[in-house]
C-alpha cells in the first residue's frame, strides 16, 4: 500500500510554531511504538529489516536529548566569548526550560506563543554572539597553531639568539608542553662538524640534559618562569641547562660496552652547537586554568591589576628580586643568574612579600579586589641585608670550602616585582570579603 499526502508550508511563526509542537510529539510516539512492535512490524513487512530498526531507535534517542545538546551548544559557545568558563548560562537556559514547560501547562495558546517568540528571538541573538566568538577562536587557532586540541608549535632556540621571544596574541597565555635541550638534527641552528654522530649524541642528551630539568628551567618561577604568560624570552645557554656529567665520562662508565674500545663520540657539547627545542601552545586565560603573571618593574610609576566585573584578585605568590636578566631593563655584565637567585631568596623572603602584595596595612591591600596598582619599590619590600655584606659571607663560605670563585660580588641591583594571581567568581562562600 502507498499512503500520499500534501500540507501547506506555515508562511508566520505562530503557524511554523503550532506545526511544530504537533508534529514533534506525534513523531515521538510513533518511534516508540514501531520500536516497541518491532518483531511484529517485521513480520508483517519483510523491508522492515533489524539495521531499519536500530536506525530508528538512534531517530528517538537523537530527538530526546535535542533541548541537552543545544543547551550544550549554547553553554561551550559562550566559553569561547566571554574568555573563562562559568556555568550561569547553563543554569539559565535550564530554568528557561522549565519555565517555558510550566507555562504550557498553566497558562493560555497565546501567552504561550508570545513567550516562544520572545525565547526565539533571545536564542537567535545569543547563536550570532557564538558564531561570532567561535569563527574569531578558528582564526586564531589557525594563525597561532595552537588550539588546545591541535599541534603544538615547535620553536627552537638556538644560541645565536640572544633572547628568543614566545608571544601569544588576542589576551591567550602560553602553555609549555614540551622542552628538551641537546641537538636532533644536524642542520638545525646551523650545521655541526661531520664527526658529529647522530646515533650516540641525542641518547647523550638524553641523558646528560633532564627533560624534567629543562621543562622546570623553561617553565619554574626561579628561572624563565613562561608558563602562562602572555610573553617570554628564552636563552639558550649550559648557564640555564648544564650538562649532568660530560660527553667522556658517559661513554665510559655507562655507555661504553665490555672489553669495547671504540673512540668517544664527538657530540659537540659546547654551548655553541646546543640549541632548546620548545613545543608550546597559546591557550585562553580562565580564572580555572593557568596563573596569570604580572610584571611590575623598578622603572615604572605603577602596573594595576585587574579583573572583570564580577569577579576579584585571588593573589597566590609574589616575588620580589630577579629571575630573568631580559625582563624590565637590562641588567650589568656583573650579573650572575646563580648568585643573584641565592641573594634574592635571602633578602627578600617571599611570605613576606606575598603579604605586603595582599594586605591592607602597611601593603597595597590587592586581595579580593577588582583592581589594583602595584609599585616595585624597596621601600614596601626592604632587603634584609645588602648585597655587599651577604657577599663577604658567602665568600668566607666558600674560602672554608676551598670553593674556587670570582673574588668580585656580583651586581643585584636590578629587581622586579612578580605577582601571580587569579580572578576568581566573587560568591559569598568564597574567599573573605
Amino acid at each position: 500500500a502507498v499512503a500520499e499526502d500534501s500540507t501547506y508550508c506555515p508562511e508566520e511563526f505562530d503557524e511554523f510554531f503550532k506545526q511544530r509542537r504537533r508534529w514533534t510529539p506525534s513523531t515521538i510516539a510513533n518511534l516508540m511504538l514501531l520500536i516497541r512492535i518491532w518483531g511484529e512490524g517485521r513480520l508483517r513487512n519483510q523491508n522492515a529489516s533489524f539495521l531499519f530498526i536500530f536506525y530508528q531507535a538512534c531517530l528517538l534517542f537523537s530527538t530526546l536529548i535535542g533541548p541537552a545538546t543545544c543547551i550544550l551548544i549554547v553553554q561551550g559557545g559562550l566559553e569561547y566569548v566571554i574568555g573563562y568558563k562559568t556555568n550561569i548560562p547553563l543554569f539559565l537556559q535550564i530554568a528557561a526550560c522549565l519555565l517555558y514547560a510550566w507555562c504550557c501547562l498553566n497558562t493560555s495558546q497565546s501567552f504561550q506563543l508570545l513567550l516562544a517568540k520572545g525565547l526565539t528571538l533571545i536564542y537567535a541573538l545569543i547563536m550570532t554572539v557564538v558564531a561570532i566568538g567561535t569563527a574569531k577562536q578558528i582564526v586564531l587557532a589557525f594563525v597561532t597553531n595552537s588550539t588546545a586540541g591541535g599541534r603544538p608549535l615547535i620553536m627552537p632556540v638556538c644560541p645565536t639568539d640572544n633572547a628568543k621571544e614566545l608571544y601569544c596574541p588576542g589576551g591567550q597565555v602560553l602553555n609549555i608542553t614540551d622542552a628538551k635541550y641537546g641537538r636532533l638534527s644536524r642542520q638545525q641552528c646551523g650545521p655541526v662538524q661531520l664527526s658529529w654522530d647522530p646515533n650516540y649524541c641525542p641518547e647523550y642528551y638524553d641523558y646528560a640534559y633532564n627533560q624534567t630539568r629543562t621543562m622546570a628551567v623553561v617553565t619554574g618561577e626561579d628561572y624563565f618562569d613562561c608558563q602562562g604568560k602572555e610573553r617570554c624570552n628564552l636563552i639558550s645557554s649550559e648557564d640555564y641547562f648544564p650538562a649532568k656529567d660530560p660527553v667522556l665520562f658517559w661513554w665510559e662508565n655507562i655507555k661504553l660496552p665490555t672489553n669495547s674500545t671504540p673512540p668517544t663520540p664527538d657530540c659537540s657539547s659546547s654551548s655553541s652547537s646546543l640549541y632548546l627545542d620548545l613545543s608550546y601552545r597559546c591557550i585562553s586565560r580562565t580564572p580555572t586554568g593557568l596563573l596569570q603573571r604580572t610584571i611590575a618593574c623598578s622603572d615604572e610609576d605603577n602596573v594595576a591589576l585587574e579583573c572583570d566585573e564580577g569577579t576579584e584578585l585571588d593573589i597566590t605568590k609574589a616575588t620580589y628580586g630577579r629571575r630573568d636578566p631580559n625582563q624590565c631593563s637590562a641588567v650589568s655584565s656583573a650579573w650572575d643568574p646563580n648568585l643573584c637567585r641565592d641573594y634574592f631568596d635571602y633578602a627578600f623572603d617571599q611570605t613576606d612579600t606575598l603579604a605586603v602584595v595582599q594586605n591592607e596595612e602597611g601593603g597595597f591591600g590587592c586581595q579580593n579586589k577588582t583592581r589594583c596598582n602595584l609599585i616595585a619599590s624597596e621601600d614596601y619590600f626592604p632587603a634584609r641585608d645588602s648585597v655587599l655584606h651577604w657577599w663577604e659571607n658567602r665568600l668566607q663560605e666558600l674560602t672554608n670550602s676551598n670553593t674556587t670563585t670570582n673574588l668580585e660580588p656580583p651586581d643585584c641591583s636590578s629587581v622586579y616585582l612578580e605577582v601571580s594571581y587569579q580572578c576568581i567568581l566573587r560568591t559569598p562562600t568564597g574567599l573573605l570579603q
